[in-house]
């Protein structure tokens, strides 16, 4: 099964989680890059009420044509228990190119299940598979359980 594992990282716990998995399944990967600079405390305030307002943002072309791939597992931080702007672009724009979809999220405490159902949506497909990190649980190296079991349910 041919794999594409696209994410946004600001702070790089998902782009921890992103390559983890990539290594777990000899995937493909690639960052969503957000066009906005999204640095500082202001940016920071900014993007989270973008992401309560589902709004979305312009991003870079993406180096892979998801339509070539199998499974797309999609990965995104939880800002204000919703998806980021980046990521909301993303499956704005490429939600007809999906064939199936898993999904993950890394967040502070909460927000994961939400999150799902708003990616689901703008996907149109239902998700083989989720699975939230806490970013206590990344910093601290805790989460292979979870991986272990979102791996198997991919296949």
């Amino acid at each position: 099964m041919k794999t594409l594992i696209v994410y946004y990282s600001l702070t790089g716990k998902a782009k921890t989680i992103a390559e983890v998995i990539a290594k777990n399944l000899t995937a493909d990967i690639e960052a969503i890059q957000d066009q906005k600079d999204r640095r500082g405390i202001w940016s920071k305030i900014v993007a989270g009420f973008e992401s309560m307002q589902k709004k979305s943002t312009t991003i870079a072309a993406a180096k892979f044509n998801p339509n070539d791939y199998d499974l797309v597992i999609i990965g995104t931080p939880v800002w204000v228990s919703g998806m980021t702007p980046a990521v909301r672009a993303w499956l704005t724009q490429y939600a007809n190119s999906l064939k199936r979809v898993a999904f993950f999220a890394t967040m502070g405490g909460s927000g994961d299940i939400k999150t799902f159902k708003e990616m689901e949506a703008l996907a149109n497909k239902k998700p083989i598979a989720t699975v939230a990190f806490t970013d206590r649980n990344i910093v601290k190296n805790n989460y292979q359980q979870q991986l272990d079991s979102f791996l198997a349910a991919l296949k």
